[in-house]
This record gives C-alpha cells, structure tokens and sequence, in this order.
C-alpha cells in the first residue's frame, strides 16, 4: 500500500489541508475516494496521483500507456508538465524536472521537453521520466524515456494500474491490460458481485484476449449457456466491470471517469467491486449510489477527501469513512444521484 502523501502545488496551485491550512496531508485507507464537483480539479489530481505513483513503482511501457490514456488528449501529459508539481509520496520527492535533466533522451533533439523526477527527502535523483512531441505522424503525439538511477527507492513488488474507461478500447490497451493483469484471479470477483445482486442468473466462465475476423486483439468475456461475447459489444457497463476486476489484481488502483454514462445498477455493482476487493484504491467520483455501496461495507477502511476552491488554493478536507453520514449527506459535498 502508499503510506503517505503530501501534496503541495498541483497546476500551478497551491494545495492546503482544509482544517491546518498548512500543506495537504492524505491520509491513505485501502479505499481513498475524491469527491469534487464544483473545482473541476479532480481530473488533475487523479492524473497527477498515479502519475507520482507510477513512479514509485517498476519501469513498465504497459503502465505507462495506461497512464497516458487516462486523458482523451494524446498531449495531456505534455501539457500536465508544463506546470509546477510539488508532492511526496512515501517520503520520496516528486517534482518537475528541469529541460536539462530530460533532454539526454533525445540527444539534445528533442523540440519541446518536460518531465518528472523523483528524489530521496535529501535531493538525490532516483529517477526522471521526460516526454517530448513527437511530430512524425500526422497528428502529434508524445514519446518517453524513463530512467531509474537509484534502484533501491523502486519498490519492485509495487503493482500500480492507472484507469479511465472510455467508450471503446484500442487493442493496443488490450495487450497492455493483458499484461499486467490476472485474468483468473479477476473472474472471481467479477461472478461474486453478480452472485450478490442477481443471485445465480449470469455465470462468467472466463475472460479473455482473442482476435476478431479483422485479427484486431479484443477482450471477451465467456458467459455461462450464451457463449463469448466481446466487450464493449454487450455494454459499457460490462466493459468497465470487467476492466476494475481485472484491475484489482494489481496492489493500487488509480480511477477516474468511472461513473460516466452508466446506469444507476452499474454504479451500485462497481461500489461492491471495489469493497470486496482487497486492492488500494484511489477513486475520483461524483455519484451517491457508488459510494454507498461502499461505504455501507468498509466504512473503516474509507477516506474521503472534499476537494473546494479559493481562488489559486485547492483546500482538501477529510473524511473518516465511519464518520460519513451517508443518509445524510452535507450540501457542502456534492454527489450526483
């Protein structure tokens, strides 16, 4: 699990704890969940959350593609780190690297660098990821070098899986997803939650990566008396159930986008997803339903965080999960449903 986190400019922000006013200090459960409707600045700091712990954990090109998916725009994490970042996250420095320090990847031809670096509390580099456009395509996109200089500040055993679920699901995705997940250990999950809510109705056999008549790789799921049937085919809501089950067989979880244009049935089965599963997560959300479900469950192991605005500070609040009326909930927060 992360320990801790203290984060002290997000975007150009300043980052306050709401009752202190001194830098913000999370305070991670196993289940930490955002809530922000009225900052639009819960994107920005889910992206930047898995952008620091991605770094904490081993080099891998699967995670890192997930983590630029995370945001619609190809340039997004160009344009992130454009802007000052100052945050800690188990003790470890992350901050923005200068152009110098990223630079070397592309043998001073890069046309627009930025970066990220982390660093031990006392200044020494542990390592740097840079990223530059790339303008050999049609459309600009970005290309990486990521570099570990201090091996022993990477936690090898730290499996950490950035996630925003869109409409559609690039095979490219898929093999990275394939790759860092376990299917036999989601399936389980996933038929449990089902069991739960429709009793013995709907039985998952399997989950898995084929190609269609195009050879384009896929994800299915073989369901019980009606065969495969390829995701998103029968649903975005199945899509995303299957991708958070298969997501929870990695140590940390970072979610964003999860509710968007779900039924309300879905909501209440991703809440119990994520209770019953023994992952870290770190859930930006807006919906009453999801975080019922979930704190109707494990209130002990929830925290929640009240992301408000003053002017250029992001003040966060925190909420012991037990001390969350959920039958009751504070104008302050506001939850959609």
């Amino acid at each position: 699990m992360i320990r801790s986190i203290e984060i002290q400019t997000l975007r150009g922000m300043s980052v306050v704890d709401n009752e202190t006013n001194d830098i913000a200090k999370l305070e991670p459960r196993r289940i930490n969940i955002f809530l922000d409707c009225t900052t639009h600045v819960k994107q920005d700091l889910m992206e930047a959350l898995a952008l620091a712990m991605y770094l904490r954990g081993p080099r891998s090109e699967e995670r890192l593609r997930l983590l630029k998916k995370m945001n619609d725009d190809k340039l997004w994490l160009h344009y992130f780190l454009q802007y000052d970042l100052m945050m800690s996250i188990d003790g470890l420095k992350v901050t923005r690297a200068s152009t110098k320090e990223v630079r070397h990847f592309w043998d001073d031809k890069a046309s627009m660098p930025v970066g990220i670096k982390l660093e031990t509390p006392d200044g020494n580099l542990v390592r740097v990821l840079g990223i530059d456009v790339d303008h050999r395509s049609d459309e600009p996109t970005t290309r990486h070098g990521d570099i570990i200089v201090d091996e022993k500040y990477i936690d090898r055993n730290l499996s950490i899986i950035p996630l925003a679920i869109h409409e559609y699901l690039p095979p490219k995705d898929v093999e990275a997803i394939s790759k860092i997940t376990d299917f036999n250990k989601a399936l389980p999950l996933l038929n449990q939650i089902f069991r739960e809510d429709l009793g013995e109705k709907i039985q998952f056999d399997g989950i898995a990566v084929k190609t269609d008549m195009y050879g384009r790789l896929g994800l299915y799921l073989l369901i019980r008396k009606l065969g495969d049937a390829r995701l998103p085919d029968i649903g975005k809501g199945m899509l995303t159930l299957t991708l958070l089950a298969l997501a929870s067989t990695n140590n940390i979880v970072v979610l964003d986008h999860v509710e968007d244009q779900l039924y309300r049935v879905v909501h209440n089965l991703i809440g119990q997803l994520i209770a019953l599963s023994e992952s870290q997560w770190f859930v930006g959300m807006y919906n009453y339903p999801m975080l019922y479900s979930i704190l109707k469950r494990r209130p002990n192991d929830t925290m929640l965080y009240v992301l408000t605005r003053e002017k250029n500070t992001l003040r966060i609040g925190k909420i012991k999960g037990e001390e969350f009326d959920i039958d009751n909930i504070s104008e302050a927060i506001c939850l959609d449903g």
